[in-house]
């Protein structure tokens, strides 16, 4: 009598994609007047920059250059993403920035209401992520809130790998350049916090 495969529970694989991308800290360069606690997308830059050339590049002088590009650097608040895209260019790295934001704009009332689209805008994003990860081996940066919990502090990381439980998408790998307390490689953020507190901005590069 043959086997009824039907009865077997589906086996499901956790699997770990990580890119080898260089790791950065935002404070191995003397801190500034502005404390350079704001470097962090500076040094996001030039970990993906040190991944795709293969070379050391000058994290002084790549921050130097960030400020000489108009809008790129604003004091006491940090980089634009316009500015970062810019820097990848100067370097002749293709990159574009994409937002996965959507808003209910009541003309009426002059009100900004949230959308019924923008979780499928987020759904979206976080799988282009994914996507450029595994299949471009590319990483990618992404606007947060530092350590996923403190929300009045925006701060720039790195994607560097994925999990997957089967198809399904778990999280992600990230290189964080505020190691100021403890180490800033290869740390893990589930699925769900990150779409709790991801800005909805990344860095794509090509």
């Amino acid at each position: 009598m043959p086997e009824d495969k039907r009865t077997k529970p589906e086996s499901r694989v956790t699997v770990k994609t990580i890119l080898p991308v260089p790791y950065t800290s935002q404070y191995s360069i003397g801190r500034d007047s502005d404390g350079l606690s704001r470097a962090c997308g500076a040094a996001c830059v030039k970990m993906i920059l040190d991944y795709r050339t293969g070379t050391d590049t000058d994290f002084l002088s790549l921050v130097r250059e960030g400020q000489t590009i108009r809008g790129a650097y604003i004091s006491g608040i940090g980089w634009s993403h316009v500015g970062l895209t810019s820097l990848f260019r100067n370097h002749n790295v293709g990159a574009y920035a994409e937002e996965f934001r959507a808003i209910n704009v009541d003309t009426k009332n002059q009100e900004f209401l949230s959308s019924e689209y923008e979780p499928g805008h987020v759904e979206r994003g976080m799988q282009k992520i994914a996507g450029k990860i595994l299949d471009w081996q590319q990483p990618v940066i992404v606007s947060g809130i530092k350590n996923w919990k403190e929300k009045d502090k925006p701060h720039d990381v790195v994607i560097v790998g994925v999990e997957k439980d089967g198809d399904r998408l778990t999280g992600f790998f990230y290189h964080d350049p505020d190691d100021e307390l403890s180490p800033g490689a290869n740390r893990f953020v589930d699925k769900e916090t990150f779409r709790t507190y991801w800005r909805k901005f990344a860095i794509f590069v090509d």
